[in-house]
């Protein structure tokens, strides 16, 4: 999926791409990633500095939790308060990003390596009525169009599980979509989500999957 990406073949203008509930997370576990490419600075009206939405489960102005490009890093943010950073968001290169919330303990990844663990950082909330975005976040208070957060650059294998720690046993972060990297899209079709009950390990996913046309 591509977005505001003027510079690398992408739409002229910033979009999203989402649902108007949630991502329900009634489970005592949670993980969330994505493959992300970050695309140039070069939109209409650039932020200083880069504050972009990549996956985000709720409002970022309020709760939820969810991976953005800030300042020139991934980061997990939880809310508009707190955030971990994940890595360098290094122009035109894939990196796959990672946030597990399991019986309390928050734990972060960057291409597959885990970079932080806690026992005491936040723990995600979210509101039903708020949504899950990819790529930027609808502004309530445009009737035009607008967006909020607007990410420049591709994503892909964006995936959320819900699951119970105690029934599925710790995260595995084997589980993760590292391998392989994405290739590079040559024209942008469409953007799928699929419900995927994954009955093996008691956990339930939703995956985001770039469709591609030659």
């Amino acid at each position: 999926m591509a977005f505001a990406n003027i510079g690398l073949g992408g739409p002229a203008f910033p979009g999203s791409y989402g649902r108007a509930t949630a991502l329900p997370t009634v489970e005592q576990g949670l993980a969330l990633e994505a493959w992300v490419k970050a695309g140039p600075t070069n939109l209409d009206v650039p932020a200083t500095p880069r504050n972009e939405l990549l996956a985000y489960n709720g409002d970022p102005a309020t709760g939820g939790f969810g991976l953005f490009l800030h300042n020139g890093n991934y980061v997990a943010r939880l809310g508009p308060a707190f955030e971990r950073t994940l890595g360098p968001a290094d122009v035109g290169a894939w990196h796959h990003l990672a946030y597990v919330f399991s019986l309390g303990s928050s734990s972060y990844y960057f291409d597959g390596k885990r970079v932080s663990e806690s026992t005491t950082d936040p723990a995600p909330t979210v509101a039903s009525a708020d949504g899950f975005w990819l790529g930027a976040r609808p502004d309530a208070a445009s009737s035009a169009g607008a967006t909020l957060y607007a990410f420049n650059g591709w994503l892909d294998e964006v995936r959320f599980q819900s699951f119970n720690p105690i029934a599925a046993g710790a995260f595995d972060p084997a589980q993760f979509l590292v391998v392989p990297e994405p290739t590079t899209p040559t024209v942008l079709a469409l953007g799928t989500c699929v419900a995927l009950a994954v009955t093996r390990s008691g956990r339930r996913a939703t995956t985001c999957q770039s469709t591609e046309s030659a």
